[in-house]
């Protein structure tokens, strides 16, 4: 498998990608004092200034060093054979944007006709590596989605610059064939670590439209998702939860600015307390 070239800290024109990103409606049937909060706050998103940090370190160490990586992960792949029978389409955006101390999702639609997907995942600008995890909910699967979240380490913009940061990363189905992990064809995403302010002129250049975030979703919020919407939580796949998803997940509207960042905490933190799911 061969290296690519990348722009990694290169400011982009937002014309040079698209955005796939779709707006929900929640509609009128959205209840109680709980929406008002959340659309309230809404009026309040302002990006404001994040804490400067030294420059002069690597960005593919920012991504890979200290507690940066995939929950659960493998020993990585170093230019491991590539497995040409198995589609791959990307689920989520092209563009990313990455946060200290929080995660990126990786979601991969595949479709493997002999049912040999085992796991996912990704490979920075720079590196030979494949770091990737074992996924069990797939094998076996002739059809289906191959999603884990990657970790950005909480101290990743300490040693560079106060800038937006943009590198290339591959993202990958991994298949066994005869006991030897391949790597599907790969999909080609831009991440961008947010080391500076909404307003900053990298950030502007290289963010896309509204993807900017003043604060990573608060561990209650996690705590929330887990026990109301996720997987097998009793209101997956409801309305409830595309509402949660567009305001209070990972890149929802609530960590936008730095009021709502309160006020969604807060809303996360009250609906634990009550026991509730329902907006």
């Amino acid at each position: 498998m061969e290296d690519f070239q990348g722009r990694s800290g290169q400011a982009m024109n937002n014309d040079t990608y698209s955005s796939k990103r779709m707006s929900k409606e929640v509609g009128a049937t959205t209840r109680g004092g709980s929406w008002a909060l959340i659309v309230g706050g809404l009026a309040g998103i302002g990006c404001t200034l994040l804490t400067p940090y030294p420059g002069g370190g690597s960005l593919l160490d920012a991504f890979q060093g200290g507690e940066s990586g995939i929950s659960d992960s493998q020993e990585p792949l170093v230019n491991p054979p590539t497995d040409l029978k198995v589609g791959v389409l990307n689920n989520l955006d092209s563009v990313k944007v990455a946060l200290p101390g929080a995660s990126f999702p990786v979601s991969l639609n595949f479709q493997a006709a002999a049912a040999n997907v085992v796991g996912g995942g990704i490979r920075f600008e720079g590196s030979d590596e494949v770091q990737w995890t074992l996924l069990s909910k797939v094998t076996g699967e002739k059809v289906g989605d191959v999603e884990f979240s990657y970790v950005v380490d909480a101290g990743a913009c300490d040693d560079i610059g106060n800038l937006c940061h943009s590198i290339l990363a591959e993202e990958f189905v991994i298949t066994e064939i005869d006991s030897e992990f391949h790597v599907s064809e790969p999909v080609e995403i831009e991440v961008v670590l947010q080391c500076a302010t909404c307003g900053s002129t990298s950030c502007v250049e290289i963010l896309p439209p509204g993807s900017c975030q003043e604060c990573v979703q608060p561990s209650v919020c996690e705590d929330l998702y887990e026990v109301c919407y996720g997987k097998d939580a009793p209101w997956e796949g409801t309305q409830e939860a595309n509402v949660f998803e567009q305001f209070l997940g990972g890149g929802g509207s609530m960590w936008k600015g730095l009021h709502t960042c309160v006020e969604g905490e807060a809303l996360c933190s009250m609906f634990i307390e009550d026991d509730r799911c329902e907006f």
